[in-house]
């Protein structure tokens, strides 16, 4: 049996097994434009950009991957969980990204709409990982790049999760499911799956495409789902047709990142989105002009933005996890040598560096050395 004659019965099978990996629940909805004249500020081309980060807890980690006129967002969560929403375009190779930054398994595969932009590397990523759980829209897409990411669901073996209204807890991390109309005649776009991250006081939000019907019909329905964020996903590749005027005033988002090409056929970022994202005093990142672009997020609601980042500097920018790290990269700890790195795989999980004081071989003035240099870390 196909998967397009099964969906029915693996997504409503999915809905209710997907509590086993991500304890996930239903919620209910509790309730049944203008511009400005100055330019988008535009984030610096190389610096970091810190909103007070608390680097004392564990950080939520999200990454912005450069795929050109795309997107694809990495979401590793503090407990080791893995989200990726969208896989970018067939020549974008997401694969070899998330192989590049070590990624290990993804949990969840998310597309917001089944546009090539937004899926196209998706049936590689599928077929590679095998994620137990798949979320899309629901609505079927006629091309052969759709074909490809149905038949890497039904070879995987993955379920799917209903686009409905519903927050699926990964770790400490909450990601609400923006859910899209169902209504075929908005098109895809304004039929995409959106979702509020939260870390505690942090919000990140993201609507996909949607462009004007969907924003309306979400405020009709669903008002509740624009809280003020530090951080928004610019809908529809900072398209003028996007983000719409009302939905910024309410979300209020420090910075905003955008995933684009340089020099697109679309023209995207189009002044008049800049010019939104200036109103509100929104720092632009741009995947154009930033590369890919790595925020880290704590739950006290600071942040931390590092664009113009190769994917090379992104892993020398993750610390070692004494808890999940391959022998090669613990060996990158001082103190540690080939020994001692297969003591601390035995003895894990470490609830804190101060614990590596069980691993044969590292004295209290060792640990103390680990922690001054700064590279190791207990997640």
């Amino acid at each position: 049996m196909s998967l397009s004659a099964s969906r029915c019965f693996v997504v409503l099978l999915a809905f209710v097994t997907a509590s086993a990996l991500f304890v996930g629940c239903q919620t209910s909805d509790p309730e049944a434009e203008s511009d400005t004249d100055t330019p988008s500020e535009e984030a610096p081309a190389a610096d970091s950009d810190t909103a007070h980060a608390d680097s004392t807890a564990a950080p939520l980690r999200i990454t912005m991957l450069d795929v050109g006129q795309g997107e694809a967002i990495l979401l590793e969560s503090p407990g080791g969980q893995t989200i990726l929403y969208d896989g970018g375009t067939n020549s974008a190779d997401v694969l070899g990204q998330l192989r590049a930054l070590d990624i290990e398994t993804i949990d969840l595969v998310v597309a917001s709409h089944p546009d090539e932009d937004h899926i196209g590397g998706l049936d590689e990523v599928i077929a590679a990982y095998a994620p137990r759980f798949v979320l899309d829209n629901g609505l079927a897409h006629t091309t052969r790049t759709y074909e490809r990411y149905l038949d890497a669901i039904e070879e995987a073996g993955s379920q799917l999760i209903p686009p409905e209204r519903q927050t699926i807890e990964f770790g400490p991390v909450a990601f609400e499911v923006v859910p899209p109309p169902g209504d075929e005649s908005f098109g895809q776009n304004d039929n995409s799956v959106g979702f509020l991250l939260r870390y505690g006081d942090f919000v990140m939000s993201s609507y996909g495409d949607a462009e004007r019907d969907q924003f309306e019909w979400l405020l009709d329905t669903h008002p509740d789902l624009f809280p003020k964020v530090q951080v928004h996903k610019s809908s529809h590749h900072a398209s003028r047709n996007g983000d719409i005027a009302s939905v910024l005033e309410r979300i209020q988002p420090e910075v905003v990142l955008a995933s684009l090409g340089a020099d697109n056929r679309y023209g995207h970022p189009h002044d008049e989105a800049l010019l939104r994202y200036d109103g509100i005093g929104a720092t632009v990142y741009r995947t154009d002009r930033h590369g890919t672009i790595r925020l880290r997020a704590y739950p006290d609601g600071s942040y931390e933005v590092e664009p113009a980042m190769s994917v090379a500097a992104i892993i020398e920018a993750r610390c070692v996890n004494v808890n999940r790290a391959a022998p090669d990269e613990l060996v990158r700890i001082t103190n540690v040598g080939p020994a001692t790195a297969q003591g601390i795989m035995a003895a894990r999980p470490f609830r804190s560096l101060n614990d590596l004081a069980r691993v044969d071989g590292l004295a209290t003035a060792s640990i103390e050395a680990i922690k001054t240099q700064g590279l190791a870390c207990a997640e």
